[in-house]
């Protein structure tokens, strides 16, 4: 087993012995900012894990799958010729984690994951024609 495999599997008993605290009493505030700093952590492993796998279909599905499943919902809206974007999951909590802004008071999953919210700018170079919506 190399080394990112073996602290993958370290992080994850870390991750679930926080999670066993939290069912067992101790207040999800409390383990909150480790267990955010542990899943971030753990996603870095597994991306680094399938890089190091090489760039096959394989490990391009296994990775658009993995970033997939740490969002909840995406909400996309225009805003100013700007197309605004708010993650609500996981991913948002570990990129809020990452530059420092972090929310006062969770969205979501259990008082655990965060949101926040992404613009796209003048860069963006894709018109997106959103469906009507019924009222």
């Amino acid at each position: 087993m190399d080394q990112t495999q073996t602290e993958l599997a370290w992080v994850e008993r870390c991750m679930s012995k926080l999670v066993d605290a939290i069912a067992e009493g101790v207040p999800a505030w409390s383990a909150k900012d480790e267990l955010v700093r542990r899943e971030a952590r753990q996603e870095e492993l597994r991306l680094a894990r399938a890089k190091a796998q090489g760039n096959t279909p394989d490990t391009q599905t296994e990775a658009t799958e993995l970033i997939q499943s740490l969002i909840e919902v995406m909400v996309l809206t225009p805003e100013d010729g700007t197309l605004q974007v708010d993650l609500h999951g996981a991913l948002a909590g570990i990129l809020a984690l990452r530059s420092g802004t972090r929310k006062a008071d969770p969205v979501s999953g259990a008082g655990l994951a965060e949101q926040t919210k992404l613009v796209a700018g003048a860069r963006t170079h894709r018109e997106l024609t959103l469906p009507p919506v019924p009222v």
